[in-house]
């Protein structure tokens, strides 16, 4: 199956210099955290929670962790860029579906609405409204389904069919990963 990770470009450098994905956190429970590959089986990067190189406020800033400041203004990483397309068997063990890792909890349901906000760490009631009304009137859809999460390294291997995917003034193109090495 074609599965897809989003990144921001600094990483995607690394990425492709490893020829491997690394592990990151992943949101197991309310307070926990595990160690995964976030994947999804949809190339749109909206409502998955990725950052996107918005204008944020100092309190964002310090609670994401990373940003760039310019010219005094505070901005979030952009994840929705770059994405890396890679072949799994969606048989491998090491491979989850976030509806079945949730299953039983509302984690699930809060991730999908906090995606659509993902420069915001504690969301308002207003805006948990503003998402479930969205929801029902089928303006946004939930993601939930279309996430999958990965519990080791992913190596770039030519098994897995690795494509670098970037977009360029609202357009989206393709090279390989050694096209993006080259230009390291």
């Amino acid at each position: 199956m074609r599965l897809y990770h989003f990144t921001n470009g600094h990483n995607l450098k690394l990425i492709c210099g490893e020829k491997n994905i690394k592990l990151g956190k992943i949101r197991s429970n309310v307070l926990d955290l595990i160690d995964a590959v976030s994947l999804t089986d949809e190339f749109d990067a909206i409502g998955h929670g990725l950052t996107n190189g918005k204008v944020i406020t100092k309190k964002q800033a310090t609670a994401l962790g990373y940003f760039t400041e310019v010219n005094g203004q505070f901005m979030s990483i952009d994840c929705t860029k770059y994405c890396i397309a890679i072949d799994i068997d969606d048989t491998d063990p090491k491979l989850s579906r976030a509806v079945d890792y949730y299953k039983g909890t509302n984690i699930l349901a809060a991730l999908e609405i906090a995606g659509y906000f993902p420069n915001d760490i504690d969301l308002m009631d207003s805006q948990i409204a503003y998402a479930n009304k969205n929801f029902a009137n089928n303006l946004w859809r939930r993601k939930g389904k279309t996430w999958w999460y990965y519990l080791d390294n992913i190596q770039l291997s030519p098994l897995r069919n690795p494509t670098v995917c970037f977009n360029h003034n609202g357009a989206w193109h393709q090279c390989s990963v050694e096209e993006v090495i080259s230009n390291l």
